[in-house]
């Protein structure tokens, strides 16, 4: 058993040092590439200590993250707001942009999507202005939760993700429904994603008056944003 643990740890290790990242002994495990779980007990003799590293920059982003989510939570149908990349494994350059991720209610992504970006248009990412800018990278409708691309990467990008404002326990139903992760990292899920959260958790998705009014400026918003994505 002792040689597939090194490898696991090897692999481990020498995926977080393509992100220049030095992994804790509690994220060795949590992020151990294996095809079982392994104890942290087992992991501690190939475990390698090192002073991490001060990042600074991390102290600068999340302020700014924080102040984003203040803003997108007067849309009434985001559940979710979560940090993705770099910020949510404090682990930032000083040119990183901020990367979020943002969860809908069902059939109001699009709509969403158009508000989040008109209101937050002053701080996004645009061009060569990316330093300390707003990435709203990946938008999910809460009937759709199901990641598409299954793999190594998209699953430690969502075992790393940091919820930042969590409705009717919407961080929690997609950390569920997407328990293929557990095929790459093993560890990641025991006694960590659904047990609760500190984020901010409300009960209840917002329900609007005048529905069928609101299904229309969903598909007109779709129609808009399909349009401006068309190659030029």
């Amino acid at each position: 058993m002792a040689l597939p643990i090194k490898l696991a740890v090897l692999r481990t290790v020498a995926y977080a040092s393509i992100f220049n990242y030095h992994l804790s002994l509690e994220e060795l495990y949590r992020y151990l590439i294996s095809p079982e779980p392994v104890s942290q007990t087992k992991l501690k003799p190939y475990f390698i200590d090192k002073p991490h590293p001060v990042n600074h920059f991390n102290q600068l982003k999340w302020p700014i993250a924080q102040r984003a989510v203040k803003l997108l939570s007067f849309i009434p149908w985001i559940n979710l707001v979560a940090a993705t990349g770099a910020l949510a494994m404090n682990n930032c350059r000083k040119d990183d942009d901020i990367d979020l991720m943002i969860i809908t209610a069902a059939n109001r992504l699009w709509l969403t999507r158009l508000l989040s970006l008109l209101l937050l248009f002053p701080f996004l990412r645009r061009g060569s202005r990316i330093n300390n800018r707003l990435c709203l990278n990946l938008f999910l409708d809460e009937s759709a939760l199901v990641l598409n691309q299954q793999n190594l990467y998209t699953a430690h990008e969502l075992c790393q993700l940091k919820p930042l404002y969590n409705r009717d326990q919407t961080y929690q139903k997609f950390i569920s429904a997407n328990l293929w992760v557990k095929d790459y990292l093993p560890n990641a899920l025991q006694g960590r994603f659904l047990t609760g959260d500190p984020a901010e958790s409300r009960v209840g998705t917002a329900k609007l008056e005048g529905a069928s009014l609101m299904d229309l400026l969903e598909s007109l918003s779709f129609r808009l944003q399909h349009w401006h994505m068309k190659p030029k």
